[in-house]
């Protein structure tokens, strides 16, 4: 298994036992670069990555060698992302400006019309769509999180109540399907929110009074992993609730099976819900105790994806019970560690 990690100034180094050892592999990169310089993976070929300095570079055989590839940007790029979904469309970074590239990354054109002109810190784009893309800023003042849903052409101001400070990286949430939560690291902690950014709250969950970096996500666990400015590496379970809402219109009650089943330790329940009303979804043991309320709330028409996280129960079978008004609806799960 190949990693590739990095000194200052895309100083890039190679491991190819898993990172018992590490050697320099900066063949055929040139020209200044960033103090923390992007290494970007190939979503599905292995042996490609992508590093940048004043240009972006290739390499097609697990960092022995880079070219150059890309022209269109100024100045040295800070931040990189591919996109999972097309992997041909790729975004840099320049200071304040944002670049895409349609073709693997070949020729970028500029996509920063509308945004400020502070320092860019993170750029994602959405595993399911190559055209949502966000981008965070350094400093102070108005504007912190921008998002935008055509590729980069056009931009919204997502930062609502997030206090004033440095926005440093941000996370998509995405445990295997899109989902309306978002994370930010700050210089002030960790920052959720649940519903596209509308509206924020911290996350701290044990994280002490520090700046967080870098954040990351562990599916298999569905751990939150934050990065600090010397205070060492915190990770966190997602806080189990409501992790998508669609307000489109259902005709009828329904309970799907959670997914994934068996699963360990996070799973997902999706409902639907043709009218508003107060509703409880709880899960049960074999001998019928309730060892879990997950939603007990009043809750509007549309469907709903939850999250629940069973780090703390032993492997067996349970049951997850859907409660509104009238209506209620079993169905079994499995737990398997």
């Amino acid at each position: 298994m190949t990693m590739l990690g990095e000194t200052q100034n895309n100083g890039v180094y190679r491991s190819l036992n898993g990172g018992y050892n590490c050697s320099p592999a900066t063949t055929g990169l040139s020209g200044s670069a960033a103090w923390v310089g992007p290494i970007v993976a190939h979503p599905d070929s292995d042996g490609i990555f992508y590093t940048a300095r004043q240009q972006v570079f290739k390499t097609t055989n697990s960092a022995s060698s880079w070219f150059p590839i890309s022209s269109g940007t100024t100045g040295t790029i800070r931040e990189m992302a591919i996109s999972k979904s097309n992997p041909n469309v790729l975004h840099t970074t320049s200071g304040g400006q944002v670049y895409r590239s349609s073709n693997g990354g070949v020729t970028f054109t500029p996509a920063f019309t509308g945004l400020p002109t502070r320092i860019i810190t993170a750029v994602a784009v959405h595993p399911d769509s190559e055209d949502v893309v966000l981008v965070t800023y350094s400093g102070f003042g108005a504007g912190k999180v921008f998002h935008s849903t055509n590729g980069g052409s056009t931009w919204n101001d997502i930062s609502g109540n997030l206090p004033d400070t440095p926005i440093n990286d941000i996370l998509l949430y995405y445990p295997g399907f899109a989902t309306s939560t978002y994370l930010v690291a700050t210089d002030v902690g960790v920052f959720i929110s649940t519903n596209y950014g509308s509206s924020w709250s911290e996350l701290a969950d044990g994280l002490p009074n520090t700046v967080a970096i870098h954040l990351d996500y562990n599916v298999a666990g569905n751990k939150i992993r934050v990065a600090t400015h010397g205070r060492g590496v915190y990770e966190t379970s997602l806080i189990t609730g409501v992790v998508d809402h669609h307000a489109s219109p259902t005709s009828r009650f329904r309970l799907y099976q959670n997914f994934p089943n068996p699963f360990n330790p996070p799973t997902h329940f999706r409902y639907a819900l043709p009218e508003a009303g107060r509703l409880r979804l709880s899960v049960y043991d074999v001998l019928g105790r309730e060892v879990s309320r997950v939603v007990d709330e009043q809750q509007a028409p549309g469907t709903y994806t939850v999250m629940w996280d069973a780090h703390t129960m032993a492997s067996g079978v349970y049951f997850y019970r859907l409660t509104f008004g009238a209506f209620t609806e079993t169905k079994k799960l499995l737990l398997m560690r």
